[in-house]
């Protein structure tokens, strides 16, 4: 579970700046596919939320 709720602020903002670029990555070799285009858009909004919530903790 540490790997989810990493233990400093600045891991928070290492974790979701990992994970954006990863989204930002799968969003280009699925642009041509619009239904996994809005999936990984929901997990994005997700993922905002979650280190939104983490980082306010």
């Amino acid at each position: 579970m540490r790997l989810l709720l990493p233990a400093t602020d600045a891991g928070v903002a290492i974790q979701a700046v990992a994970t954006l670029v990863c989204i930002a990555a799968l969003l280009i070799v699925f642009r041509h596919d619009r239904d996994l285009r809005m999936l990984l858009f929901g997990v994005a909004v997700l993922a905002a939320g979650f280190f939104s919530v983490r980082a306010l903790h």
